[in-house]
């Protein structure tokens, strides 16, 4: 296998793996806290670095990360834009908000911004049906979104004030 993480990526990467040595039903909390760490997806190396710190199977650990739509094999922004595609959101207008987010960031959904700054990923749903259209960036929830109000919070993650 081609290595193409760092030494101190695999480090951090074993440190994290090593605090779950003996507890393989800890796999998603594994891989959550390597995600934090990292941007840049999930290869099999990473799968052969936790397989082997942990004795979890390398083909368990990759049906995870490829299963899970929270994972990713390929690197993603430093922000993470989560549109939910159900039909109660897109009743609400969240197809206008999708669409100012396209235009407003130059990308589609599944693609990462050229300066690595955003990835904009649909989903199921995000359980904010009461109060959409809404969007997930990381962790934080935006809800009772408009055009201009979204093109506001993009602007204010561009100038790193969020």
């Amino acid at each position: 296998m081609v290595k193409i993480l760092s030494s101190n990526a695999v480090k951090e990467i074993e440190s994290i793996a090593a605090n779950y040595k003996d507890q393989p039903e800890q796999l998603m909390s594994i891989l959550l806290d390597i995600q934090n760490i990292s941007s840049n997806g999930f290869s099999k190396e990473v799968a052969e670095i936790v397989g082997n710190t942990t004795g979890i199977p390398e083909s368990q650990i990759y049906d995870y990360i490829t299963f899970y739509q929270m994972f990713s094999t390929k690197p993603r922004g430093k922000y993470i834009i989560r549109m939910c595609k159900s039909a109660p959101c897109m009743i609400c207008g969240s197809q206008e908000i999708m669409d100012a987010v396209c235009e407003t960031l130059q990308i589609k959904p599944g693609e990462t911004t050229k300066d690595g700054m955003f990835t904009l990923e649909f989903c199921e749903c995000i359980g904010l049906c009461d109060e959409s259209p809404a969007v997930m960036i990381n962790d934080e929830a935006y809800t009772d979104l408009t055009v201009d109000k979204i093109k506001e919070i993009l602007l204010q993650y561009q100038k790193g004030v969020v």
